[in-house]
């Protein structure tokens, strides 16, 4: 199965709130020799998205770059990532803090584009994360990696200073293209120095192996990637929660102790840090390692044979699993639907028929997909839909609509209330921060992007909050 590395940049750091400005990626065979042209799209600003200047000057990019005409617009670039990507299905896709960052703006923005979601774990594809390759690594096997440091003299694994460390210097950092050769660069190291531990961040890049492996390990080595490289929990499989959530019970917990409590004083107790019982999806390319196979220090505090009879005891007592296992899907948080739609990925599948007309909707000419946004049973996908005839086609709506429409963006980007989005005044604010900075205030970009902002902030009049 080929793998596509991939990276992008941001207005931001939300998922929901920014936007994708350019996206990137490589695809190589397994051996990670690659073998087609470099893919690589950017996109101009959306009308109701501010961009935050310090992500601004990481890139290098300037209001003139982000509004430029010539750009195709955030719906043309998603589409083309889109139909991109789909085209080279299944594959494994790797990024680099992907999980918490990359996928979830990908997911995002096809689901703002009425795109289906999903594509990187389903229809034989699989997922994994190459900074979460690289903190094991370098937890479990030190010295594999050149650990650099960051400014203050403290260890980092960001890609900027890992790459230059290991031999990869020749690279313009935070560009998107540039980025996936490095992480590509770093991958090739680790597959010729740590090859089981490339193996298996291949291999559970799908959920079907971790499913097996965790059938037929008990105990095994959970890595979580906490901090800036991570730590290795012994643990025994528990069971499942919503999905595709597993618990794992942390072995060098007191048994005797959670054993002795109560309901409501085991939910407590599982609710508190220390965690006796850690959580992973099984489709989010965890790191599991069999416990015959961990580095010694993993079993520096408890011998192996005492954490394989503390794993059986747990296997025997089903009670006890089973109140182990309802303290800890009483602790998961309850979220309620959001007001707002861009909040609204994880609320829910809409029916076959709305993901079938998702589909038409992009087949057809544009005057048609007026008529069809009326038709989505899901309102989140009406919301979307009619968004995006305003963004890409206002001159199909009503001259009532597009007011509508400019109205709600003004009250957006120039709103002075508390608001989960950045706004014209928080980008002003965030400048004066820059400005303290000598290493960044001498930015020319920076107060171009000033001026633009003050602008912005006068069409605010004379709206209220």
């Amino acid at each position: 199965m080929s793998l596509i590395f991939y990276d992008l940049e941001t207005t931001g750091t939300s998922s929901r709130w920014d936007q994708i400005l350019q996206f990137a990626c490589i695809r190589t065979d397994d051996d990670l020799n690659i073998i087609e042209e470099p893919f690589e799209i950017r996109s101009r600003l959306q009308p109701h998205i501010v961009a935050s200047p310090g992500a601004l000057h990481v890139t290098g990019q300037s209001i003139e770059d982000i509004l430029d005409p010539q750009r195709p617009s955030h719906y043309e670039m998603v589409s083309a990532i889109r139909e991109h990507l789909s085209g080279r299905c299944p594959s494994v896709f790797v990024g680099y803090n992907s999980l918490r960052f990359d996928e979830e703006f990908l997911r995002n923005a096809f689901y703002a584009c009425l795109h289906q979601p999903y594509l990187t774990n389903t229809n034989g594809s699989g997922r994994a994360d190459a900074l979460l390759l690289m903190k094991a690594v370098a937890t479990l096997h030190p010295g594999l990696l050149n650990v650099p440091e960051n400014d203050a003299g403290k260890p980092t694994l960001k890609l900027d200073r890992l790459a230059p460390a290991n031999g990869f210097s020749d690279f313009n950092a935070h560009d998107a293209l540039a980025d996936v050769y490095a992480m590509i660069a770093m991958c090739r190291i680790v597959k010729e120095r740590a090859r089981e531990a490339w193996a298996r961040f291949i291999e559970f890049a799908r959920p079907e192996p971790v499913e097996r492996f965790l059938a037929d390990n008990d105990p095994l080595v959970l890595f979580e990637p906490y901090g800036v490289f991570g730590v290795a929990y012994v643990v025994s499989p528990l069971g499942r929660g919503q999905g595709r959530l597993r618990y794992a019970l942390d072995l060098l917990c007191d048994l005797d102790e959670l054993a002795g409590l109560d309901d409501e004083q085991l939910a407590k107790r599982v609710a508190r840090s220390p965690k006796p019982i850690r959580r992973f999806r099984t489709n989010a390319a965890p790191f599991l390692w069999r416990l015959a196979d961990s580095p010694p220090d993993v079993l520096r505090e408890v011998p192996e044979h005492e954490l394989r009879a503390r794993a059986e005891r747990v296997r025997q007592d089903e009670a006890f699993v089973a109140r182990l296992l309802a303290a800890a899907q009483a602790a998961e948080k309850a979220y309620e639907p959001s007001q707002h739609v861009e909040e609204g990925l994880y609320e829910g599948f809409w029916s076959p028929s709305d993901e079938r007309l998702m589909q038409t909707f992009h087949s057809v000419p544009w005057e048609r997909r007026v008529m069809l946004c009326g038709e989505f049973e899901d309102r989140r996908l009406r919301t979307l839909a009619r968004r995006l005839i305003y963004f890409e086609r206002p001159d199909l709506l009503t001259q009532a609509e597009r007011q509508q429409f400019e109205e709600a963006i003004r009250r957006r980007t120039c709103s002075d209330a508390e608001v989960p989005w950045l706004t014209a005044s928080g980008a002003l604010a965030e400048l004066e921060q820059i400005a303290r900075d000598p290493d960044r205030r001498a930015d020319e970009r920076l107060a171009a992007y000033r001026n633009y902002l003050e602008k912005v902030a006068l069409t605010a009049a004379p709206l209220e909050g």
